[in-house]
């Protein structure tokens, strides 16, 4: 989550705070203030005020400047926390004309600069003091600046000086704050409910946890992220395929992904071919080594460092080897084996095998599903319930008919087909179903 929408949410608690005191306040003016359509992207996100990352801008007012793509005035704060007021008048010069007198009053207000030869015409800023507190200057702005405006705009209706008839400048209307206040509890509730499933889920895949910790005379419940079991820190690379020397390291020690990107010919595979055979001591591999070649990579385990070099006819490393599970996919072309072959598998096909033979065959999920459903029930459900869930629930249920395994689909329209073997599938189900299933079959074991 961007770190700006905590700025937002702390400055809506504010105002609403505000608006409370002020509305029955007698002789306030002006209690109410702008925020964003619910039709706009921004706002089902937590972005209740215009702006984006960068800023964000506070307006009690309505009337926007259409070349600013602004409100004609407003209170900005950026993410760093720094604050200014500023009006805009650039689109037309009635518009000019009625905000130059305004600001004759509002001292502070300073012409700003675009460079050091050109003044912006229209644009005029009070520029806050940045080691300040955020909302002491925005309580200064509402008590000063927006009194002043309030007041101005009060004696100087702008319907008789601005010919704008598609944002005019004005006051925000009661009902229209009331429907928009609305809509952002209503919004802020959607989200908390997205964060409480999503953390739920982090905390069922094991991402986090939550702790109780003890603070002086409170107990207080925070989110901890868990460490992965292992992450790669370095990938060195020596004479491996068309690789002379490369080296990747400096990879955050939690990360779980490392993603390898380049045209055709590059060495994408050749990368992932070195790192199967650094975190590998099969001797079956090494006919794809090279007399000269070494590789190294360095592991993060449970918080330990372990260093493994692969070179040809020997493995060597700070520690035994690798007690991980490796797996790599490469260009397999998804043939599985027989069911009467029980996907068992000789020394010329592994778990890496497909980065380097894309004839390996991946293994039977409709063997896997009918031996584990009475011997390994664990299995058996993380294998079904992977097949519902890659199929975005198109495949209904799974039923058996002695050893046969067979699919009942669901279409769009609700309607049950016939049960069918996996080879009668669509081939996009097929292919998905097989690979994802030779994943957790590999791990399972």
């Amino acid at each position: 989550m961007p770190e700006i929408l905590s700025i937002y949410n702390e400055l809506f608690d504010f105002l609403v705070e505000w608006n409370r005191e002020k509305r029955f306040a007698n002789g306030y003016i002006n209690p109410f203030f702008y925020m964003r359509s619910n039709n706009d992207s921004r706002f089902k996100e937590g972005y209740w005020f215009p702006g984006n990352d960068k800023y964000l801008c506070l307006s009690f007012w309505t009337g926007g400047d259409s070349l600013n793509k602004t409100p004609n005035i407003y209170f900005e704060v950026t993410a760093g926390k720094s604050c200014r007021g500023i009006l805009v008048a650039r689109d037309s010069d009635d518009k000019f004309d009625y905000f130059n007198t305004l600001r004759s009053y509002l001292k502070e207000f300073k012409i700003p600069y675009t460079n050091l030869s050109q003044k912006r015409k229209g644009i005029w800023v009070h520029e806050f003091e940045k080691k300040r507190n955020y909302l002491d200057i925005l309580n200064e702005y509402l008590e000063k600046d927006k009194n002043f405006i309030d007041r101005f705009l009060t004696e100087n209706d702008p319907r008789q000086f601005i010919n704008d008839y598609s944002s005019p400048l004005g006051f925000i209307n009661a009902n229209d704050f009331e429907t928009n206040y609305s809509r952002v509890r209503k919004q802020q509730i959607e989200i908390e409910d997205a964060n409480i499933k999503s953390e739920a889920r982090l905390i069922s895949v094991g991402k986090i946890r939550k702790e109780v910790i003890d603070v002086g005379d409170t107990l207080t419940m925070e989110v901890i992220p868990v460490n992965l079991p292992c992450t790669i820190q370095l990938i060195d690379i020596k004479n491996y395929q068309g690789i002379k020397h490369t080296a990747l390291y400096e990879f955050p020690k939690n990360n779980q992904w490392i993603f390898i990107t380049g045209e055709n010919g590059y060495g994408k595979s050749s990368v992932l071919q070195a790192i199967s055979l650094g975190l590998n001591d099969d001797r079956v591999l090494d006919n794809y080594l090279a007399d000269n070649s070494r590789i190294e990579i360095l592991v993060n385990n449970n918080s330990t460092s372990d260093t493994f070099i692969r070179l040809k006819n020997s493995t060597s490393g700070t520690s035994t080897g690798f007690n991980g599970i490796v797996i790599a996919y490469g260009p397999v072309r998804l043939n599985t084996f027989s069911p009467e072959s029980r996907n068992s598998e000789d020394n010329t096909n592994n778990n890496v095998m497909s980065l380097f033979q894309s004839t390996t065959l991946l293994k039977n999920i409709q063997w896997e599903l009918f031996s584990n459903r009475h011997t390994n029930y664990k299995l058996f459900e993380q294998l079904e319930k992977a097949v519902k869930d890659s199929t975005k629930g198109r495949i209904e249920s799974i039923e058996f008919d002695g050893p046969n395994v067979l699919f009942i689909e669901r279409l769009s329209n609700n309607e049950l087909l016939p049960a069918v073997p996996l080879e009668k599938l669509a081939a996009g189900f097929r292919s998905i179903i097989n690979i994802v299933g030779d994943i957790i079959v590999r791990f399972g074991n």
